[in-house]
């Protein structure tokens, strides 16, 4: 390990007294100001080369200083627990799950969020993950990453009996549990184990039988795709064993009665590494929160991947405002799509092509995830509006912009997609109405600020 530059430029190996030519023989307040230029996982190793430092590896300010890097400065409802405790077995092996995640599940796709919550005098703090489901948007708990043990109590014991004493530093840390819970957590009772996996990257897709021949499902994530965040990276676990999945023998004996059906098989799309979740507690309401109902029957077993959504959210600009573009439109959007429940769309502006782009990241059972939702053409500026209905004109407040796109439509399935022409008005800085002329529907889009509007995970 070689030390930081702030060493070299300060001092030299030769200069050091006899007594300090190891690094470990630095004073601790020397130690303490290099390690912010190393990583925790760094900062482990140095403490372990020697037994002078090794001291020093349960030392609050160090790891309360790269908790602080997760939003957390307080460890007061952890259960008695150290920063060192935390940070190591819940933050660095799953903090990168922070943020939100899109799911490759079949046609409606899902999204979930992970977020740190510091704990109360009624819950310990950790990880909890929510998804929007199914209204715009409404937020339930779905997973919780922390140190609550599981809740059995005697009829001579009581809560507070129940509460972690402090540990000494000598004591084996606890390992953080993944638990799953359909319900507000009031109690353990309704909590359940489950565990987050680490799936390596792999060609498996869905495809969708039909009566008469096959057809893919679109890729997810698209070889292009914008919205994933890559730099994110994943939880610090161990990969599973890559599982090759391919139904096709199993599909050509199905019943022809109980087509079409969703089967899974490789293709040739190589799909970065991604998370899946898997609940044990075998409730239905747990499988309707993480795969939501599909209107065909499915033969894929694994549960849906989830890849890093990029934590697009960005401050809306008025289109009055003379550094307002259609760029500044990039970014997440929500709208409200029937039974579908919350429809999310991540935005993307092309220059070369001078097009604004509305990307899927949920769909439904025409339009599935992963697709092109619809196209809004620079060159058609056509404001004052000229829509093609009157009744939709009337709608429209005085001083928006209207563009005509683009937009896919198809029949139950997807087994192709028709692209149909539309009116995009744009009304604000964070409000988009879209009219879809052949069917007759106003869709209305509103731009993704974050949890409570504009709070980070």
């Amino acid at each position: 390990m070689s030390l930081p530059a702030v060493v070299a430029e300060s001092s030299t190996v030769a200069q050091m007294p006899e007594a300090v030519r190891n690094v470990c023989d630095l004073p601790y307040d020397v130690l303490f100001e290099l390690f912010r230029h190393l990583s925790a996982v760094d900062v482990t190793s140095l403490l372990n080369t020697c037994r002078g430092a090794h001291k020093h590896t349960q030392d609050p300010s160090i790891w309360q200083r790269y908790c602080s890097q997760y939003g957390l400065r307080s460890v007061v409802n952890f259960g008695g627990l150290s920063f060192y405790t935390v940070y190591t077995q819940l933050l660095h092996p799953y903090g990168p799950l922070l943020g939100l995640w899109a799911s490759d599940y079949p046609y409606r796709g899902n999204i979930i969020e992970f977020r740190l919550i510091p704990g109360d005098d009624k819950e310990q703090g950790g990880l909890s993950t929510s998804t929007r489901h199914p209204v715009l948007p409404n937020y339930v708990r779905a997973l919780k990453i922390g140190f609550d043990a599981p809740f059995v109590p005697s009829p001579r014991t009581t809560i507070a009996s129940q509460a972690p004493s402090p540990r000494s530093p000598n004591d084996v840390p606890p390992k953080a549990r993944v638990s799953c819970s359909v319900l507000p957590p009031v109690d353990h009772a309704h909590w359940h184990s489950t565990y987050v996996e680490v799936v390596p990257p792999s060609s498996y897709g869905y495809f969708m039988q039909g009566y008469r021949k096959p057809f893919p499902h679109p890729g997810f994530p698209p070889l292009d795709a914008l919205w994933y965040d890559s730099p994110r990276g994943l939880p610090h676990l161990k990969p599973s064993i890559p599982v090759l999945v391919d139904q096709r023998e199993l599909v050509r004996i199905y019943p022809a009665v109980r087509l079409p059906i969703i089967f899974a098989s490789t293709t040739p799309h190589m799909k970065p590494a991604a998370i899946s979740i898997h609940c044990s507690g075998g409730d239905d309401r747990c499988t309707q929160m993480y795969q939501p109902a599909l209107p065909f029957d499915d033969l894929s077993t694994a549960p849906p991947r989830y890849y890093p959504l990029r934590w697009d959210i960005r401050a809306g600009v008025d289109p009055s405002d003379a550094d307002w573009k259609l760029g500044t439109l990039e970014g997440l959007w929500l709208g409200v799509f029937g039974p579908y429940g919350t429809e999310v769309l991540h935005l993307t502006w092309h220059q070369e092509e001078e097009e604004l782009r509305a990307i899927k990241l949920t769909g439904d059972a025409n339009v599935p995830r992963g697709t092109l939702s619809w196209t809004l053409h620079a060159s058609s500026n056509a404001s004052p509006p000229i829509p093609t209905s009157a009744e939709w004109t009337s709608e429209l407040p005085g001083g928006c912009l209207v563009y005509t796109g683009t937009g896919t439509i198809s029949e139950r399935g997807f087994p192709y997609g028709i692209t149909v022409p539309l009116s995009i008005a744009i009304l604000n800085a964070d409000d988009i109405h879209i009219f879809w002329d052949q069917m007759n529907d106003t869709r209305i889009y509103t731009r993704y600020k974050g949890r409570e509007g504009g709070a980070g995970c």
